[in-house]
This record gives C-alpha cells, sequence and structure tokens, in this order.
C-alpha cells in the first residue's frame, strides 16, 4: 500500500474517487470526528476508535488502497497493523480529517476563516 501522495494523475483521481464514499460517511460520523479533533489522543487512540466506530469504512479504505475489491479484500491483524501504520504516518491522509474538524456547523461550506477588514490609504 502506498501513501497518498504517491499517486499521481489519473490514477490519484480514480482512487479519491472510490474513497470518497467511506471517507464521506467517516467524516458524517460525529463520534468519529470528535475523537480525530481531540488533541489530547494519540493517533493510536483515534485509529482505535475509528477501528471500532467505521469498521466498515476502514475495510472499504484498506480495500481501495490494496488494489482489491471489497468483496474480495481479507485483512489481518498483522496486514491492519502495516496498513494503518502506513495511513497514520501519511500527513495528507491525517489532515483530510482535521480539515473536517474546522468546520463550524453543518451548515458552513469549508473551513472557518476570519473576516478582515482592509485599511483604506
Amino acid at each position: 500500500m502506498n501513501k497518498l501522495s504517491e499517486y499521481r494523475d489519473g490514477e490519484a483521481i480514480d482512487l479519491m474517487a472510490d474513497m470518497l464514499g467511506p471517507l464521506v460517511s467517516m467524516t458524517k460520523n460525529k463520534e468519529f470526528m470528535e475523537k480525530v479533533n481531540d488533541k489530547e489522543l494519540t493517533k493510536l487512540e483515534k485509529a482505535q476508535f475509528a477501528l471500532r466506530a467505521c469498521k466498515h469504512e476502514v475495510i472499504m479504505i484498506l480495500a481501495i488502497l490494496n488494489g482489491v475489491p471489497y468483496e474480495e479484500y481479507h485483512c489481518s491483524i498483522a496486514s491492519i497493523l502495516i496498513d494503518l501504520t502506513v495511513l497514520l504516518s501519511d500527513e495528507d491522509f491525517v489532515a483530510f480529517f482535521e480539515s473536517q474538524g474546522q468546520k463550524t456547523s453543518d451548515t458552513t461550506f469549508g473551513s472557518a476563516t476570519e473576516n478582515t477588514e482592509a485599511v483604506e490609504r
């Protein structure tokens, strides 16, 4: 399994298209997103919660990243540990979830920003 940053061009677009479904589903899980954005939890604690709260989505993502159809994907403790190590060390993957927590409400599109006024000269 490669890090997300290692995929390029058409391959990256196809991978993202496949992963959007489970990723969006995970970001809609309020408990999971609270854990992701809890600065006091370690990555392993967040991963533990993801494995329990988003099991189906995690399996879908691992199958996609390993290039195996969901129906044919099987994992073991060892393969999960290896794949999670790759994902949790992937700054692009972790940043995706952290950026989702910056939204201020369900009606906000994108990250929270500050309004400033320009000083006229």
